[in-house]
């Protein structure tokens, strides 16, 4: 891995800051338009035994647009396909999302108040518009800066700027990792697991300034400070999902980068692997019950 370029690195200390509305700064609506749906989240993801990622398909009641691949056409796939590990956590209750969507629909609300005249079920379907188009334009957000992310690491993902201010994020994030001593190994890597039925990519594979070598996942979210970072159970399965489809890491460790406060990145290690991998197995065995697969 090359040595971070140092005009980055000072580009990247120039900008240090807050941002303040970080889904409404976007570039013009042109260039925005140019963006697929789909880049803007993960529902559903197969891979082949060669590890080629099946995530779209053409759709034939739209002609010239794509859809999300589904359980259905992984059913009709001529093959056998591999569930992606982000597939498996489908089943999962997302109780930090859920929380986080009521969030979003108390801040429309608060932000423009009923004003008496509109009709109420007009205002209520108005306000879940607006909170679901918020929380729309949060995953995009999340999802462009990742991209960039691995991307300046060295990885091959989808990338078109949207919002001002993720590669100023991105390239933060990259001069924390330097800055902070890690060591990037592997960027992108995807693995294929034919005895257990499953497949995924790992966004990072880093060597830790003790020599451990670990196991890493990038996680956008809004904390501003570093005492509110959280850490989901969700993201310690996925990650756990990674080391057991293909052992070899000394360790697991969650990348959170604040989409609020440029430069700040927290690393939270899994201290606890044997329990994630006894959930993630469970989870595994679930989604194939549930769905008969």
């Amino acid at each position: 891995m090359q040595a971070w370029p140092s005009l980055v690195r000072e580009s990247a200390r120039r900008n240090r800051g807050w941002i303040s509305h970080p889904y409404l700064h976007c570039l013009p609506k042109q260039q925005e338009q140019n963006v697929p749906a789909s880049e803007g989240g993960i529902l559903s993801h197969f891979y082949t035994k060669d590890g080629t990622l099946l995530a779209q398909v053409e759709n034939k009641s739209r002609p010239g647009e794509m859809r999300d691949f589904t359980l259905a056409d992984a059913r009709k796939y001529p093959e056998r396909l591999y569930p992606s590990v982000t597939t498996y956590l489908t089943v999962t209750a997302k109780e930090m999302v859920t929380l986080w969507r009521i969030e979003q629909g108390i801040k429309a609300v608060m932000a423009e108040p009923w004003d008496g005249i509109e009709l109420e079920d007009d205002y209520r379907r108005r306000m879940v518009r607006k909170a679901d188009e918020y929380s729309k334009r949060a995953a995009e957000y999340g999802t462009e800066i990742h991209n960039m992310v691995c991307n300046l690491l060295g990885g091959k993902r989808p990338e078109r700027q949207v919002f001002i201010q993720s590669k100023r994020i991105a390239e933060e994030v990259v001069f924390w990792l330097y800055g902070n001593g890690y060591k990037v190994l592997e960027t992108e890597h995807t693995f294929v697991n034919d005895k257990l039925g499953f497949a995924g990519t790992v966004d990072l594979r880093v060597k830790h300034p003790d020599g451990r070598i670990l196991i890493g996942d990038i996680k956008t979210n809004d904390f501003e400070k570093e005492k509110d970072c959280p850490f989901y159970d969700e993201h310690k399965y996925q990650v756990a999902g990674y080391d057991i489809g293909e052992p070899g890491a000394d360790g697991r460790v969650i990348f959170y980068v604040s989409r609020k406060t440029i430069g700040l990145v927290v690393a939270k290690e899994c201290t606890e692997p044997s329990r994630d991998d006894r959930v993630f197995m469970a989870i595994r065995e679930h989604w194939h019950a549930a769905h008969n697969y």
